[in-house]
């Protein structure tokens, strides 16, 4: 066992339960008279790993962006250990050929771990009932690795599920058992895999986004924007959501996860505290604590006469007195205490050596307990609560053809069920152990501070509680994952690979500026009425990238203009006044097809700003755009009898009219709208 350091207590959600929080700020006090059962003292120096990043430029004015983890040795290993750079994932950012941020989008990102399943793994992931592994993917295919996430695909996505659900829920759904139970099983094997990959590469752009001082190759609103969509990439009509809301989905699944994490590690080391066992967190290279082990001394396995023992919250047997414990051979740790039950290094004065036995592993990010994922004593017992939920699911389904909405007895019951577990913390939810297993595979590639032969048990012992045949081993992941990254960057330097497909992404994109309305909507219903195979694209332009760099620019400045109103009763104060005056200018100048939108936007940043220079760009615009929704905007600020004499003069200036005095007055208020309706009418 390595002995880690405590989260930051920042990180701990504002609504965290008072006594986890009273219990998180006791255990950061110095450990004096306390138990040995809990593991504090910060670590020493440990390895780590960092994170590097690779552009490579492609033709046509766009750059594929490659996270790399690098391990590092800790210091004072020997200097033959060795040293790998794995390739993560990789983002096409295509930028136009232009440095300026606001024509840059981010296309499509690669896992290079997620690879297409062989025949053989096709196959066994439909086979009902068969849950696990039967063969592994040895090398990767020669074709162009497949891309885990598209980023502009918008209705086409949506399209694709509707495609899915049709063909299990309607199609196969009505034949014969065999069938309908293959087909649920293949679909189902199919999003876990790939859902397993979008959990990996959420917790990559965590890790980028931590280390801000060394990797600035993504801005921060790209990474906000990779994560938010990641979590979006399941949900149905995902896509479809504008940016404002994909901040605020991202900031809500952060802080959310945050305090799951919190809690469920102060809940985990206050249990280890109780019975007697040894807690240790491991952390990411950002310092956050996905998963923990919990360890047991040799001698208080054999020794301890402690009877009772709360196993029910662990979910695993008591250690006491356990006759595998005695004759363990497996993995231990030694680790130094001091006469204050700190842990120290070997080399100091009176120090004691315990050794330790890694008893169970868990994850962190279960809503209610930690969720158990290895127990090194019983290898089945994680695989039985992994198999608990989906053995009946199946059963009622495959076999009884039972389901939810069908039969009201059986769906009841299901719904009461899974209520009760729910209250109850069971960790029985495969979407939440898929997660904590996919985030330990990524944790164990990039962390050193294991000892390797337990980090090889711990990966061994994983692949047992897999249940999906489209898996790989976790060694046989790294292959693949170089080999994807050639395979790539082969496609990326084809004149007619990469540059090819971006092209085509581009007459696509061309579209949601050319079509407006009932023509948009339309050609969405097309494309979903299809299942995605009809996607409309604009004919090839030589103009074609001016176009769309003009295009960005509107939704660049559209976007910050709706991200400063929602965000803050005073964007000028919270945003850069001088951007926000720039993206109205431009607006201004460039009017698009929807004139519509830059009237309201102008009309809401006059109303809640009370920057002087703002306030004049916002008249100026709406004077500008000369529909009769902007001369209205504009007469009722005229109107306006709370706002300063000078904006409603402005305002009537700008209209071509005399103010009356006294403005106020019902009299001058007809005069102004009588004068004023023949002009606002005709446009």
């Amino acid at each position: 066992m390595t002995p880690r350091t405590r989260p930051n207590p920042a990180r701990i959600g504002s609504n965290l339960d008072l006594r986890v929080l009273f219990a998180l700020l006791w255990s950061l006090l110095p450990s004096v008279g306390r138990s040995q059962s809990i593991s504090a003292a910060a670590p020493p120096s440990q390895a780590r790993s960092e994170l590097r990043v690779e552009a490579v430029p492609i033709e046509g004015g766009a750059e594929l962006l490659t996270v790399f983890g690098r391990v590092l040795p800790s210091t004072g290993a020997t200097p033959d250990l060795d040293v790998r750079e794995l390739p993560l994932l990789s983002v096409l950012r295509d930028t136009l050929g232009s440095p300026d941020p606001e024509v840059h989008r981010l296309r499509y990102v690669w896992v290079h771990s997620y690879t297409r399943p062989t025949p053989k793994q096709r196959s066994a992931a439909g086979v009902p009932f068969l849950y696990s592994g039967l063969v592994n993917k040895r090398r990767a295919d020669s074709q162009i690795p497949p891309p885990l996430l598209d980023l502009s695909s918008g209705s086409s996505s949506v399209g694709k599920r509707l495609a899915k659900i049709f063909l299990r829920n309607i199609v196969f759904d009505s034949r014969a058992a065999l069938i309908k139970g293959s087909a649920f099983t293949y679909f189902r094997n199919q999003r876990e895999f790939r859902q397993a990959h979008l959990i990996r590469a959420l917790e990559v752009f965590s890790l980028l986004e931590a280390d801000r001082d060394r990797q600035r190759s993504f801005s921060t609103s790209e990474l906000h924007h990779l994560q938010a969509r990641l979590v979006l990439s399941d949900a149905l009509f995902g896509g479809w959501l504008d940016q404002t809301r994909v901040e605020r989905v991202y900031q809500k699944q952060n802080t959310r996860t945050a305090q799951i994490r919190a809690r469920n590690w102060e809940l985990l080391r206050q249990r280890a505290e109780e019975e007697g066992l040894y807690f240790d967190p491991l952390l990411l290279p950002d310092g956050t604590a996905t998963h923990a082990l919990l360890w047991v001394a040799r001698a208080d396995a054999i020794n301890n006469l402690k009877s009772r023992f709360d196993g029910r919250f662990l979910s695993i047997q008591s250690p006491w007195r356990d006759a595998r414990l005695s004759a363990w051979k497996g993995e231990v740790a030694v680790r130094y205490f001091d006469s204050e039950n700190r842990i120290v290094s070997a080399e100091t004065p009176q120090a004691r050596a315990v050794e330790l036995i890694p008893l169970a592993l868990y994850g962190l990010d279960y809503p209610k307990i930690p969720v158990l994922l290895v127990d090194f004593r019983h290898p089945l017992n994680a695989k039985r609560r992994e198999l608990s939920q989906r053995f009946v699911d199946d059963v009622a389904r495959n076999v009884l053809s039972l389901s939810t909405f069908g039969n009201f007895y059986y769906g009841t019951g299901k719904a009461s069920m899974d209520f009760v577990t729910r209250r109850r913390g069971a960790d029985i939810s495969q979407q939440t152990r898929l997660s904590a297993c996919s985030q330990l595979k990524l944790l164990l590639s990039l962390d050193t501070t294991l000892d390797p032969e337990l980090r090889n048990n711990i990966s061994r012992r994983l692949e047992r509680v897999a249940l999906n045949p489209m898996e790989n081993d976790l060694g046989l992941e790294f292959q693949l994952a170089r080999d994807q990254y050639e395979a790539l960057l082969r496609y990326a330097r084809d004149p007619d690979g990469l540059a090819t497909r971006l092209a085509l992404d581009r007459r696509k994109e061309r579209t949601h500026s050319v079509h407006g309305g009932v023509e948009k909507t339309l050609l969405q219903m097309a494309n979903i009425l299809t299942f995605g195979l009809y996607t409309h694209r604009e004919k090839a332009d030589p103009e074609l990238v001016a176009l769309l760099e003009a295009q960005r620019r509107t939704e660049s400045s559209t976007y910050l203009l709706r991200e400063a109103l929602q965000s803050s009763p005073r964007p000028e104060i919270d945003r850069n006044a001088e951007a926000l005056q720039r993206a109205l200018r431009y607006l201004a100048e460039n009017r698009g097809r929807d004139r519509k939108q830059l009237v309201g936007l102008a009309a809401q940043l006059f109303a809640v700003s009370r920057d002087e220079s703002i306030r004049e760009l916002c008249l100026e615009s709406l004077h500008s755009l000369g529909s009769s929704k902007a001369r209205k905007q504009l007469l009722h600020i005229a109107h306006d009898t709370s706002l300063d004499s000078r904006w409603r003069e402005r305002s009537a200036e700008l209209l071509g009219l005399a103010m009356f005095d006294p403005p106020h007055t019902e009299s001058g208020r007809q005069t102004i709208s009588t004068s004023t309706s023949t002009e606002v009418g005709g446009n």
